[in-house]
């Protein structure tokens, strides 16, 4: 047999008789998958696609999801469920503003017991919300839109703008204690030692004049 027509030419035993298979079924062609695949007892099927150069992953998933809205009509029995980047970032987040948290307030008690004191972590602090500045500026600027990668590089420059402010907050002590500057002078006397490079001693090393 080598065509559809042999098969249905097939003699069935019939009430002591045959009866040809073409006159108890009926044929219809159609497409198939060429593999089923099944999650949880569940038929499914994956589209995969990677966004193209020069697009995010946000906006593609926005256009993705405009398109669906506008054209597709899902049957019963059928559901759409996206997966990717963007869904990854909306279920890290609240772990990432957890860690953050946990992590300002573990640096908040660090930065209290080595000043003696709970007013100079908080100025410290205050200066973390400045850096959105820079973070917005660069997205903007750039056109990219914001993603977890920008989430990873926010908590690495928290660090950075925390230790800064330590060394500054320290300086700024110093000059309070040790030379009775007015405040207003031993803030810029400090910021302006911190841009200094001293090349004749350490040419690493930021000092305060």
């Amino acid at each position: 047999m080598s065509s559809l027509t042999d098969i249905l030419a097939l003699r069935i035993p019939a009430n002591g008789s045959t009866i040809a298979l073409e006159e108890l079924v009926t044929i219809e062609e159609y497409t198939a998958p060429a593999r089923i695949s099944r999650e949880n007892k569940e038929r499914v099927n994956h589209v995969t696609a990677n966004a193209k150069d020069g697009y995010s992953a946000s906006y593609a998933q926005n256009e993705v999801n405009r398109i669906l809205d506008s054209y597709l009509i899902l049957p019963d029995g059928v559901k759409l469920v996206q997966a990717g980047e963007m869904n990854d970032f909306a279920s890290y987040m609240p772990y990432i503003i957890t860690v953050i948290i946990l992590a300002l307030f573990l640096v908040y008690a660090v930065m209290a017991g080595q000043f003696e004191s709970l007013k100079n972590p908080f100025i410290i602090f205050a200066t973390i919300p400045l850096l959105l500045i820079g973070v917005i500026w660069i997205h903007i600027w750039t056109g990219n839109d914001f993603t977890l990668f920008s989430i990873v590089g926010i908590v690495a420059l928290i660090g950075v703008v925390v230790n800064n402010g330590i060394v500054l907050v320290d300086a700024i002590n110093r000059l309070l204690d040790e030379k009775d500057y007015p405040v207003l002078e031993a803030c810029l006397r400090a910021a302006k030692g911190r841009l200094q490079i001293n090349r004749r001693e350490n040419p690493r090393a930021l000092t305060v004049r």
